[in-house]
């Protein structure tokens, strides 16, 4: 499985690194669902392998999108 990994750099210095699958729909994918928060809406990243990260969107300085990967 081919997925992308991203970092996400919250307020206060810490980094979380998700990865998903490359062939989500456009509409699943992290900067999709991002982009169509609203800034007090709380986001539900990860996976049932990693766990899961529940992040404020209003927390998140920046995403950053790192290297394709295959698990």
């Amino acid at each position: 499985m081919e997925v992308q990994e991203y970092f996400i750099h919250l307020i206060g210095g810490e980094r979380i690194c998700i990865c998903e699958e490359i062939h989500l729909p456009h509409h699943k994918r992290l900067v999709s669902r991002f982009a169509e928060a609203k800034d007090d809406q709380t986001l539900t990243l990860g996976d049932d392998v990693m766990g899961f990260y529940y992040v404020p969107k209003c927390n998140v300085l920046y995403i950053e999108s790192g290297a394709k990967r295959y698990r």
